[in-house]
């Protein structure tokens, strides 16, 4: 897959979804999924509530596993992932978050799947807000080995890092990080 996106290229994550416009994307861009999902919260304050989104990057080494943040207690997965303020730069955070929370270099390959996010709170029947989910596909900088990933986060963390060539147990959240997973784990 070819880079697309240069680093000082704004996203409109939007502009996935103009049915007018085709979808408006260009020949490298037509294997993009789109997605849409209403999250439901207990408040208007939640992690997404000032944000444009999420950075969700897919890092995938050179033997193909990909780097999952695993939380053995709960049998959850995720990718590596950062909330993205509106004026920040989508594959700017999703490379700086893991570089600070990997200690790996990656190169952002492409863009795989765009989410709208709609979000609602409880018993009211406006939606409080939009945001986005723009999933990266990565690659490791050849220069900086894989074996850098720190061993565990901290004392107090329940996630661990890791990479992985399947699911490490059966995640139930279809429509969100598992769907996600799938993209770069069959």
């Amino acid at each position: 897959m070819v880079d697309t996106i240069p680093d000082e290229a704004s996203i409109d994550p939007e502009r996935y979804f103009d049915e007018r416009a085709g979808g408006d994307r260009t020949d490298d861009e037509s294997h993009v999924d789109t997605a849409e999902r209403t999250c439901t919260h207990e408040s208007a304050d939640h992690c997404e509530a000032d944000a444009a989104g999420r950075s969700i990057v897919g890092v995938t080494g050179a033997d193909g596993r990909v780097l999952l943040w695993v939380h053995p207690e709960e049998e959850h997965a995720i990718l590596s992932n950062d909330t993205v303020a509106p004026d920040e730069n989508w594959r700017t955070v999703g490379r700086e978050w893991v570089r600070g929370s990997a200690g790996l270099g990656v190169e952002i390959d492409g863009i795989e799947r765009v989410r709208r996010i709609t979000h609602v709170v409880e018993g009211e029947e406006t939606p409080r807000s939009v945001t986005h989910h723009v999933v990266f596909a990565a690659s490791v900088v050849p220069t900086e080995a894989e074996g850098t990933i720190p061993d565990g986060l901290c004392a107090d963390n329940p996630w661990e890092l890791g990479w992985y060539d399947e699911l490490p147990f059966e995640i139930e959240d279809e429509g969100g990080s598992l769907d996600d997973i799938r993209l770069f784990i069959d």
